[in-house]
């Protein structure tokens, strides 16, 4: 048998063309099959969705009546349980005599899962008051038949419209503000400050309401409008103020002193009154204007060696003075030794002020 070439076939071009044309065919049939099935079960599909329609179009009200009974199980353990819930808040605020709030109850939480029961219990231990019931509520529900036990929480429905703006007077207090500009350590006078009323709670605790008769100071500058507290108020008492510059070891004398009345950056201690100070003598340089402090004083030195005192010797009987010469310095109530001028009799006497001592000789 001779094969066929294209040298012994007398149109070797359609021969080609038609071999082309096989092998296309035998690439795409894998696809056909499938597109053929595709449409198979596409017609077979339209044909039994047909028949269904068909079906229940015959018997229309046994057909609606499928459809309604699908959603209508599906909703009924919430609708069960809501239902519960309603009745047993009926019948906790009957058991109250008052109609009571209404309240609302989340069951639309997807984790709740509640399932069919036949017989909700609600508060199964009665731990609710019905006479005290909050604005949130949190309800033990129970079902037995499925062992199934949750806590629904409630929150009470309040109508916005139904509120009322319950308008009360607000308290209000007297209470005192400067007028003008007060500096710090000035006596504050009546003239200087204004009453008013204002709000309780706006006011401080501490608020002053009135000037007694005392002297007041202002402990800190203070501003006109601002409501005046007691540690803005500082009173007075009377010191011991320098007139003049006193250098270290000076004594202290009442000419360089004067008593006034001050409130603010009075130290601890202050002195306040003059007696005393002639036999003191200052341990450090204090300028006018200072407050006189017992700090700043120290013994004065009253005799100094070598001066002339007036010593002044008393007995049971007799009273003498003299002039003796120090032998050494002498503080406020030291005993030091005197020499007479003419002779050489030492005589020990107590320093009792400026140039004067006393000996209670005995002859």
């Amino acid at each position: 048998m001779n094969r066929e070439t294209t040298h012994n076939i007398k149109n070797p071009s359609a021969i080609v063309a038609r071999l082309h044309c096989r092998r296309q065919y035998l690439a795409a049939r894998p696809l056909l099959r499938i597109c053929v099935f595709a449409l198979c079960f596409t017609v077979y599909s339209i044909l039994g969705i047909g028949t269904a329609f068909a079906a229940a179009n015959s018997n229309p009200a046994k057909a609606g009546d499928v459809i309604a009974s699908i959603p209508a199980q599906s909703a009924a353990p919430e609708a069960q349980l809501k239902a519960a819930l309603e009745r047993w808040l009926k019948e906790k605020l009957a058991s109250a005599d008052h109609s009571g709030p209404r309240y609302e109850f989340a069951l639309n939480d997807k984790r709740l899962s509640v399932p069919a029961c036949a017989e909700f219990e609600v508060d199964p231990q009665n731990r609710i008051d019905g006479s005290t019931l909050t604005t949130t509520l949190a309800v033990s529900v129970r079902c037995s038949q499925s062992k199934w036990q949750r806590r629904i929480l409630g929150r009470q429905i309040i109508d916005k419209t139904a509120r009322q703006p319950k308008t009360q007077a607000r308290p209000m207090v007297q209470v005192l503000t400067p007028i003008q500009i007060i500096a710090k350590g000035e006596r504050l006078m009546p003239r200087q400050v204004q009453s008013k009323f204002a709000l309780a709670y706006r006011t401080p605790q501490n608020s002053v309401s009135r000037l007694d008769d005392q002297p007041y100071y202002a402990s800190r500058t203070l501003v006109p409008g601002r409501t005046l507290v007691a540690s803005d108020l500082e009173v007075g008492r009377p010191v011991v103020v320098l007139t003049e510059a006193l250098p270290a070891r000076s004594l202290v004398t009442p000419a360089s002193l004067v008593i006034e009345e001050r409130a603010v950056n009075v130290p601890h201690d202050a002195i306040e009154s003059l007696q005393g100070l002639g036999l003191l003598a200052t341990n450090r340089l204090l300028h006018p204007g200072d407050i006189l402090r017992k700090r700043d004083l120290t013994k004065a030195k009253l005799i100094k060696r070598g001066q002339r005192v007036a010593v002044e010797s008393i007995g049971p009987h007799f009273r003498i003075a003299s002039d003796l010469i120090a032998l050494q310095d002498g503080y406020l109530g030291d005993q030091i030794p005197f020499q007479n001028v003419g002779s050489d009799r030492r005589v020990f006497a107590t320093v009792t002020g400026a140039g004067t001592a006393r000996s209670s000789a005995k002859r």
